[in-house]
């Protein structure tokens, strides 16, 4: 079972690699494209 703290580390492991994506594009299209290429769907 998990607890909070594993759920957390989790959730900050996603806001923070979202961060740096956000960061690190310049307009809306490099957002998509790292966004999918970060993301994948299957």
């Amino acid at each position: 079972m998990l607890n909070i703290r594993q759920i957390v580390g989790a959730v900050l492991f996603f806001v923070t690699g979202l961060v740096k994506l956000i960061d690190g594009c310049k307009d809306f299209y490099e957002l998509e494209k790292g966004i999918h290429s970060t993301y994948p769907l299957y």
